[in-house]
C-alpha cells in the first residue's frame, strides 16, 4: 500500500486517541496501528527530565504545554523520529494512524504554538493518504477540559472559585476553544497544501463507518455530498418539535449514507453550538436542548461523557443562583459576544465543509414551512463558485415538497406587498399577516396558488379586502417595472395599480432560489407532491448513486 498514513489532528478535549481506536474497531482487513505524537513527546520528556519519570502522563503533557516553546519543538522532533522507527517500510497489508495537535495552547503565555516541523512532514508525504481534523462541539470539548487534571479545571471547578467567577471564565475559556479550534483548523490546512494531500474536517458524531469509507477506499470511488437543510428556521418554530423535523431529516441522511456503500454526507449539525437562550431580547446562561442526530451514538466517533460532566452546564458550571436584573445587565453582554462568535464559526466552518465534498451538495427541504433556509442559499452559491473556479462538476440535488415551496411564494407575496406599497399603518400589516397566516395554512389555497390558479385578479380582490380604500404603490416600485408597461407615460391610477399588481405577481409565480442552479434541473431538481414525496426519495437515491457506480465501472472497463 502505497499511501499507508492518515494524519489526524484535533484540539485537546475530543479524546483523539479513543476515537481512533472506536474508528479501527471493524476493520479487519488491515491491521491498524495509531502513533499519538504526543505519547511520544512524553517519553522524550522523561529522557530529558528523567528525575520526572515517575509523574503520570497527564501531568507530563501539563507540564510539556507550559516548557519553552524552543523545547516543545525539540519533543516534537524526537516524536517524529521515534515514529518513523514505527513506520518501517511500507507494507500494503498495514496502515498507520498518526495523531497529533496541530497546534498547542501554550499555559503559560496563553497563545497558540505549533511546535510541527513541517519539514519531517515532508519526508513522509509520498506515504500520507489524508488528513482529517477531528472537530466537536465546543460545549463538550469544555466539559472534558473541566475534569479534575485537565487545563480548565483549577480556573473553574476547584473549590476556591466563586460560582459567580465561574460564568465569566467559562464564557471566557469557551471562546478560546472556539480560536483554538480555528487554528488549528488553518494549520492543518496548511499542512495539506504541502504535502498536497487532501484535508477533511470531520465532526466526531458522525458514524464510525463513514470515516472507514474515507480512509479506506479511493476518493474518486466515493460520492461526497454536503446535507443542506433549514437549522435556525426550524428552531424559530414553536411547533418544530411536534412537526419532528429532526427525526425527518435524520431518517434522510441514512438513508443516504446507507443505500450504497460509496457515499459520504458532511452533516452540518453534527457541530450544534448555536443554542444559547435568548429570551426578550436577552442572552441567558443556558443552552436549549441540543438538535438530534442519525444513528446510534454508540455508532459514531465521538467519545460519550461521564455522567458527571454531562450533567455540567457549560455556560454556568457551578450553577450560579442568577438574578433577573444581573442575568439582562451583566452577563447578557457577555454571552452574546460568544454567541456572535460562534455564528460566524458556522458560516465558515459549513463552507469548509462544502468545499471537500467533491461531488456538491443535497439539500432538504429548504422552504420548510413556507420559510426559506439562508444556510442553504449561501452554501449552494458556494458550491457554484467552487464548480466554476476548480473546474468540478459539483451537483446540486434539491428535495423538496411543493406544498413548501407554495407556502414561501405566498409568504414572499405578502412581504413584497408590504414593501411595495407607498404607506402601510400597523393595522394594515396585522391584518395582511392574518390574512398571509391563512393562506399558507389553507390546504386549498396553496394548492390552487401553485397550480396557478390563484390568479392576479382573484389575489387581488381578496388581499383588497384588508387595505385601505386609498392605497397605493411607492414610486420606487412602480418606476422598476415601468418600462415594461405598455401605454402613455401617464397612466390612470386604476391602470397602474393594475400594472403593479401583476408586476408583484410575476415577481413571485415562478420564484425558487434553487432550480436554476443545478447542472440539469431534470436530473437534479426534485419538486414532488406531499403524498408521493417518501416513496420519490428510495427511487432518486437509487439512481443518484447507482448512476455514479456505473459510471465509474465503465471508466475502468475503458482502461482495460
Amino acid at each position: 500500500m502505497e499511501k499507508d498514513i492518515i494524519l489526524f489532528t484535533g484540539q485537546s478535549g475530543i479524546k483523539i486517541e479513543k476515537c481512533l481506536e472506536k474508528a479501527k474497531k471493524d476493520i479487519t482487513d488491515l491491521k491498524i496501528e495509531i502513533v499519538k505524537i504526543e505519547n511520544l513527546m512524553i517519553k522524550g520528556y522523561k529522557k530529558i527530565y528523567p528525575e520526572q519519570s515517575d509523574y503520570d502522563n497527564k501531568t507530563i503533557i501539563t507540564k510539556i504545554l507550559g516548557l519553552q516553546p524552543f523545547l516543545q519543538r525539540k519533543l516534537w522532533d524526537m516524536a517524529f523520529k521515534s515514529a518513523k522507527q514505527i513506520f518501517g517500510v511500507n507494507d500494503e497489508k498495514k496502515m498507520y494512524f498518526l495523531s497529533f495537535h496541530a497546534c498547542f495552547y501554550h499555559q503559560k503565555n496563553r497563545e497558540f504554538l505549533s511546535p510541527i516541523n513541517l519539514g519531517n512532514l515532508e519526508r513522509i508525504k509520498k506515504r500520507v493518504k489524508m488528513i482529517i481534523v477531528f472537530v466537536d462541539d465546543c460545549y463538550d470539548i469544555y466539559k472534558r477540559l473541566l475534569s479534575d487534571g485537565e487545563m480548565f479545571y483549577e480556573d473553574v471547578m476547584a473549590e476556591l472559585v466563586k460560582p459567580e467567577k465561574a460564568v465569566f471564565k467559562s464564557v471566557w475559556n469557551l471562546l478560546t476553544i472556539l480560536s483554538w479550534r480555528e487554528v488549528e483548523i488553518a494549520f492543518s490546512r496548511k499542512i495539506s497544501e504541502i504535502l498536497k494531500v487532501p484535508l477533511y474536517i470531520f465532526a466526531v458524531k458522525h458514524p464510525c463507518f463513514m470515516i472507514q469509507r474515507l480512509i479506506l477506499n479511493h476518493l474518486e470511488k466515493l460520492q461526497i455530498f454536503y446535507l443542506a437543510h433549514p437549522i435556525s428556521s426550524i428552531r424559530r418554530r414553536d411547533f418544530a418539535r411536534t412537526a419532528k423535523f429532526p427525526e425527518e431529516i435524520n431518517i434522510f441522511a441514512e438513508r443516504c449514507l446507507d443505500k450504497k456503500k460509496n457515499s459520504i454526507l458532511f452533516i452540518p449539525d453534527t457541530i450544534d453550538e448555536l443554542r444559547i437562550k435568548k429570551e426578550d431580547n436577552f442572552y441567558r446562561p443556558e443552552l436549549s436542548a441540543g438538535w438530534s442526530l442519525p444513528f446510534k451514538e454508540s455508532d459514531w466517533i465521538y467519545q460519550a461523557l461521564p455522567e458527571n460532566l454531562e450533567r455540567i452546564n457549560p455556560l454556568n458550571p457551578k450553577n450560579f443562583q442568577i438574578s433577573e436584573t444581573k442575568a439582562k445587565n451583566t452577563f447578557s453582554p457577555l454571552i452574546e459576544i460568544l454567541s456572535e462568535k460562534i455564528g460566524e464559526q458556522i458560516t465558515s466552518r459549513d463552507y469548509g465543509l462544502v468545499e471537500q465534498s467533491k461531488d456538491g451538495v443535497i439539500i432538504y427541504k429548504p422552504y420548510w414551512d413556507g420559510d426559506i433556509s439562508e444556510g442553504a442559499v449561501r452554501e449552494t452559491d458556494y458550491n457554484i463558485e467552487l464548480r466554476k473556479f476548480k473546474k468540478e462538476n459539483r451537483k446540486i440535488f434539491v428535495f423538496e415538497e411543493e406544498e413548501n415551496l407554495s407556502k414561501y411564494r405566498i409568504v414572499e407575496l405578502f412581504d413584497s406587498l408590504v414593501n411595495s406599497l407607498k404607506k402601510v399603518d400597523k393595522s394594515t400589516k396585522d391584518n395582511l399577516n392574518k390574512l398571509k397566516e391563512k393562506w399558507k395554512n389553507d390546504k386549498s389555497i396553496y394548492t390552487e396558488f401553485f397550480k396557478g390558479k390563484l390568479t392576479v385578479s382573484k389575489i387581488r380582490t381578496e388581499i383588497k379586502k384588508v387595505l385601505p380604500n386609498n392605497y397605493d404603490f411607492s414610486e420606487k416600485f412602480f418606476q422598476s417595472h415601468k418600462s415594461t408597461l405598455r401605454g402613455a407615460p401617464m397612466l390612470e391610477k386604476e391602470e397602474r395599480l393594475s400594472c403593479c399588481w401583476k408586476a408583484l405577481y410575476d415577481n413571485i409565480i415562478n420564484l425558487d432560489h434553487f432550480k436554476n442552479k443545478c447542472i440539469d434541473p431534470r436530473e437534479e431538481y426534485f419538486l414532488i407532491p406531499s403524498h408521493k414525496f417518501d416513496n420519490k426519495i428510495d427511487y432518486v437515491l437509487n439512481k443518484i448513486f447507482h448512476k455514479k457506480r456505473k459510471e465509474g465501472f465503465d471508466e475502468q472497463e475503458k482502461k482495460k
